[in-house]
């Protein structure tokens, strides 16, 4: 007998059972005087933790049922390096050329790969 869950199911509770050691582990690892930190950092954190790990799921999940998992999980890829060039416009951070050289080697990939003929 198979039970079948949404998809938004198991997302929700992967994220409860992962809650209780993530916040062992915060409170093992935070800072003395949590006042120290700067608001700005601790609602960077929540974002990352609520707006991230959650909410970006259904619009994530969405594009998979659309455009299809392979499809989307190739641009996937692409997120890294989408993440490095706002890194340097945001927060001038320095890009040197193995980043762009290896960048580059995954978009030709990429492109290999979706020219490649699918079977069903």
């Amino acid at each position: 007998m198979s039970v079948r869950v949404a998809d938004w199911e198991v997302i929700s509770w992967a994220l409860v059972l992962v809650l209780p050691p993530s916040l062992a582990l915060a409170l093992m690892l935070a800072p003395e005087n949590p006042g120290a930190v700067p608001a700005s950092a601790w609602m960077a954190l929540s974002y990352v933790a609520i707006v991230s790990q959650w909410v970006a799921f259904f619009p994530w999940n969405l594009g998979f049922k659309l455009a299809g998992i392979a499809r989307v999980a190739q641009v996937q890829l692409l997120q890294t390096f989408v993440t490095l060039g706002l890194a340097a416009l945001v927060n001038d951070e320095a890009i040197d050329l193995q980043t762009i050289a290896f960048a580059l080697a995954v978009v030709v990939t990429l492109m290999i790969g979706r020219a490649m003929p699918v079977r069903r």
